[in-house]
């Protein structure tokens, strides 16, 4: 079963990562559980999630991050995750038990979008 997460006061600094005037991003993996973060930075397009698109292995998980001071959210086409609204500084994360392509947008700004590439653990696609 896949979990989602919501955290009302984490830093990206908390999870491993810079902030959003660093402009870079490095996730630290979580122990057991690989993590990938992805910085909300604005109200761009396809260029609004920074890591767009992610690949991620069967089992591993993807937090998103507000780093912005407006409000947005990461909702999958599916509805298999849905953040609801994140403000400046929460995060949401999901961790992703099925290989697929999981494209998602943001519920406030449909032009904002997004994919998460899941494969096996071998990187591989599943025959």
């Amino acid at each position: 079963m896949a979990t989602q997460v919501l955290s009302e006061n984490l830093n990206v600094g908390d999870i491993g990562g810079k902030g959003p005037r660093d402009s870079v991003q490095d996730p630290a993996p979580i122990p057991g559980n690989g993590t990938v973060v992805v910085s909300i930075i604005d109200n761009a397009g396809s260029n609004s999630y920074n890591l767009n698109p992610v690949e991620v292995k069967v089992g591993e998980t993807v937090t998103w991050v507000n780093d912005d001071s407006n409000i947005y959210t990461a909702t999958s086409n599916d509805g298999i995750f849905n953040s609801d609204v994140l403000f400046e500084g929460q995060s949401f994360s999901y961790t992703f038990d099925e290989e697929g392509e999981y494209p998602y947008f943001c519920d406030i700004h449909p032009n904002m979008v997004g994919t998460v590439m899941v494969v096996t653990q071998d990187g591989e696609p599943e025959a």
